[in-house]
């Protein structure tokens, strides 16, 4: 037992020395690229840090500081990353949502080859670790900075719970670790309420437990009626967060068919990806041969995997630095890994092959996800924390419209008006509603005292800004993560010679030398 316990030990070490040294040389390419300065692949982090930086300075859900605003898509992340900003202070907490990521996957990691032990009596081989580092683009999450690495190990976890249940359904202790886990996988990501509903319906319809059923139902839902009752009641914002109704149907008048038409069209768009489909085809083949083999724990596992796959595809998200699907890639993994061991007596020829398969099948995905969070970092770098940083230097305090918001609130103490909405919930409820017009925005800009505006035109193609004049763009090279390619600077028509100078001050002498400049002087 000691050997197998130290062989279990060197391969759990190997898979994670593997993901440290990539994500450490990934880390030193992306800070020459970025001139030294650290920076995460997009800019939705920052959004979350601004929150953090606001709940913890001034007690308020905010990005600005200054308006409620429920804009993280997962408040969880927002509670987890707090007491670290209040301990460490600003400078030092901006590393601390890429050091827990690397936490989160190392601790999935030690959970997955602790899942295949208990389950199939064999040990896991490094290279099969190696394989889920790189399938479910671990560096990407990290790059990230956001709650995905959490979501993956809670999912994880909830697994593991769920399997203990499945192989002793009377136990006390399985049933607790089930309706305690619940409520966090849920608050992490909004979506994974598609897998919790599952499993229960597996535990009412298979295992004719339906109490505790109805048990996991509720206590999914308690941390996420509390927080909805929290914004609703006394934040005066939606139920559901900003960041979640603005990517969704949630709260669109368009009625049931429309909500129908849109979950079909949804699931055939992201269905049609080579790692989904794969994935799917491998999960089919595993829940057919386990049905055949009466392995139980096989085929409800992957059952389970498939229902919350198909309920991913119709309500959820994919992509976007390969973050939306990544706990599905791991819990499609644990599948694979589960019956490989439970069927076979798996050697490292076995691992070998699974590795080649992988490569030859998603080699592009693989790669992508190794090359994006390094270049996407320079994306951000060369856009949004210049934007910040212009901000910083010469608008501190003004009253700023955009639609990137996370750096820009972040790093500055501007007062913001969000124009895509998840930093300002009147704008989501305009947007809902029908009615977010020409004549409403420029009445929120009116409102808001707006002094200068940062968009892509490219979102705003349709939208006349009446009292506002283009003064320059910044445009970025090989852009990889971020919305567009060129931000455009607007500045209201009273301010236009100040703002443009500020703007040429910036450009001139403090802005990267790699972002492409176009000035407008409007001023003569």
């Amino acid at each position: 037992l000691n050997k197998m316990y130290k062989f279990q030990n060197k391969d759990f070490l190997i898979s994670s020395g593997f993901l440290l040294f990539l994500t450490i040389a990934s880390l030193v390419f992306s800070l020459f690229l970025t001139q030294g300065h650290f920076t995460y692949a997009l800019d939705d982090p920052y959004i979350h840090m601004s929150t953090v930086k606001h709940f913890v300075d001034h007690g308020i859900w905010s990005v600005d500081g200054e308006t409620y605003a429920s804009a993280s898509s997962s408040p969880l992340w927002v509670i987890v990353l707090s007491p670290f900003y209040l301990l460490l202070g600003a400078k030092v907490f901006i590393y601390i949502p890429f050091f827990l990521n690397i936490v989160f996957q190392i601790l999935s990691l030690r959970l997955v080859f602790k899942i295949i032990k208990n389950y199939t009596r064999q040990e896991l081989h490094y290279l099969f670790g190696i394989t889920i580092v790189l399938f479910a683009s671990f560096l990407a999450l990290s790059f990230g900075g956001m709650e995905h690495s959490l979501q993956i190990f809670l999912v994880i976890l909830f697994i593991d719970a769920f399997l203990s249940y499945s192989n002793n359904p009377n136990l006390l202790k399985a049933k607790i670790n089930l309706l305690i886990i619940v409520p966090f996988v849920a608050f992490v990501r909004y979506e994974d309420l598609a897998l919790v509903v599952i499993v229960a319906l597996v535990v009412l319809f298979y295992f004719k437990n339906w109490k505790l059923s109805l048990g996991m139902v509720f206590s999914s839902f308690t941390f996420i009626v509390l927080f909805g009752l929290w914004c609703k009641i006394v934040l005066n914002l939606g139920f559901v967060p900003s960041s979640i109704m603005a990517k969704s149907v949630i709260g669109d008048t368009g009625g049931l068919m429309f909500f129908i038409k849109t979950a079909i069209k949804k699931f055939f768009s992201n269905f049609l990806q080579p790692h989904i489909i794969g994935l799917f085809i491998l999960n089919i083949f595993i829940l057919i041969k386990s049905f055949l083999l009466k392995n139980k724990q096989i085929f409800l596992l992957s059952t389970i995997f498939i229902l919350t796959l198909f309920a991913h595809l119709a309500f959820a998200s994919i992509g976007w630095l390969y973050r939306y699907e990544a706990y599905l890639m791991v819990f499609g993994m644990i599948n694979i890994l589960i019956y490989l061991y439970s069927v076979y007596d798996v050697n490292v020829k076995w691992a070998y092959i699974l590795l080649l398969f992988f490569f030859l099948i998603y080699g592009k995905r693989i790669i992508g996800s190794l090359y994006s969070p390094i270049f996407g970092s320079k994306n951000i770098y060369e856009q949004q924390i210049q934007m910040a940083d212009f901000l910083h230097q010469k608008c501190n305090t003004c009253s700023i419209g955009a639609n990137d918001i996370g750096a820009i609130t972040y790093f500055t103490n501007i007062h913001l008006l969000d124009l895509v909405g998840l930093g300002n919930y009147e704008v989501i409820k305009h947007k809902k509603n029908g009615t977010y017009t020409n004549e409403v925005i420029n009445s929120l800009l009116r409102n808001k005292n707006v002094s200068l505006v940062i968009v892509y035109d490219t979102w705003f193609e349709n939208t006349t800004l009446n009292n506002y004049t283009k003064i320059g763009e910044w445009k970025i090279l090989n852009n990889i993560v971020c919305g567009g390619n060129t931000v455009s600077f607007y500045s209201r028509n009273d301010q236009i010679e100040e703002n443009y100078l500020k703007l040429k001050d910036y450009s001139d002498n403090s802005l990267s030398k790699n972002v492409v400049v176009k000035l407008l002087d409007k001023t003569k």
